[in-house]
């Protein structure tokens, strides 16, 4: 496994070409005017790279969350293209992404327990057992929180599960998640200050615009305390002052916390016309931030990074459109939630 310049630039190139392949708006367009769960598959399976992973799926029999697990493959085969040429891209890309994978199979894993009606095919899939070191199958069998940790306990997760194991009921989805993602950011922050303070903006700027989102629908649809807030947000990632993160947690109601928001240089970046889907930011932000990498940064790792990033906002967009099709939403409001290539600023 080499470190030198010319193994980075051949991953680099690798990266920018798979971002290439990257699904055009056409696409989404068409995707999106889909009648259908099985049309969606049929389309991906004849006009995408995704085929490769739907070859056997039947278009009338697919489920929801199978085939999400199922688009979650063709991002793993596409990173898996990337190790090998340089150790600190393995080590900053496949922990980023099999944490991604791993904090998405715990809530998994709570959503079904809990009644999600739309979370039971947890009960049997294994999709990507194969790309983590958790075993969905045998955290199916845990009925509570203290089995979960007992079967987790050689992972990094068996301590933040430990901390609700002596609760009576489960957890919500948020303490859990954000109990998770905290403890993410501590390990990825170790293997981020080997490989450059790029990367730790780049997810910094994740971090960021997701408290503002949780500070908007908390302040928007729970009327939380500063206290509730303060508890419920990520490490800061470096972008807000302590003067503007202050203000918006402080802020009399979510009005005034978007506009304190669209003062900041994130905020900033994203377009007018864009200003009111708040729900899209958390995508939108990381993407504005991640293809300027991938075009102009000279780092391999944040290049790599950036596409490990780009490859999951376009399973995002992909999601929205199933979700779209399945409650018969018109076009143009399918659109609406789908990070595309517009530009920044205005």
């Amino acid at each position: 496994m080499a470190h030198n310049e010319t193994a980075g630039h051949a991953a680099a190139a690798r990266a920018r070409a798979l971002y290439g392949k990257r699904l055009t708006e056409k696409q989404y367009r068409e995707l999106c005017t889909c009648r259908s769960v099985g049309e969606i598959v049929s389309y991906l399976k004849a006009q995408t790279g995704y085929k490769t992973v739907l070859t056997d799926v039947k278009e009338n029999a697919v489920h929801r969350g199978a085939l999400e697990q199922l688009l979650r493959l063709k991002i793993a085969e596409n990173l898996k293209k990337l190790y090998g040429y340089d150790k600190r891209i393995d080590a900053v890309v496949s922990m980023y992404h099999q944490q991604q994978i791993e904090v998405h199979w715990i809530l998994r894993w709570l959503r079904a327990k809990t009644g999600d009606p739309d979370n039971t095919w947890f009960l049997s899939t294994a999709t990507l057992a194969a790309e983590s070191s958790l075993d969905p199958v045998r955290m199916n069998a845990c009925k509570t929180v203290k089995e979960l940790a007992a079967e987790l306990r050689d992972t990094p997760y068996a301590a933040v599960l430990s901390k609700f194991a002596d609760e009576d009921r489960l957890p919500t989805v948020t303490a859990l998640e954000t109990a998770l993602l905290r403890s993410a950011d501590r390990s990825m922050q170790k293997k981020t200050d080997d490989a450059g303070t790029q990367i730790s903006a780049l997810l910094g700027s994740r971090l960021d615009v997701q408290n503002f989102c949780r500070i908007w629908r908390m302040k928007e649809f729970f009327g939380s305390s500063e206290e509730e807030i303060r508890d419920a947000l990520l490490p800061f990632g470096g972008n807000f002052t302590e003067k503007e993160m202050t203000a918006m947690i402080e802020a009399e109601n979510a009005e005034i916390v978007a506009q304190i928001f669209y003062t900041t240089r994130l905020g900033r970046q994203v377009p007018s016309a864009k200003r009111k889907s708040i729900d899209t930011l958390e995508e939108r932000i990381p993407y504005f931030e991640a293809r300027h990498n991938i075009h102009f940064s000279a780092d391999p790792v944040m290049i790599c990074m950036a596409y490990a990033i780009l490859a999951e906002i376009e399973l995002h967009n992909l999601i929205h459109i199933v979700e779209g099709v399945r409650y018969a939403l018109p076009t143009p409001e399918i659109l609406e939630y789908l990070v595309l290539d517009e530009q920044k600023g205005g």
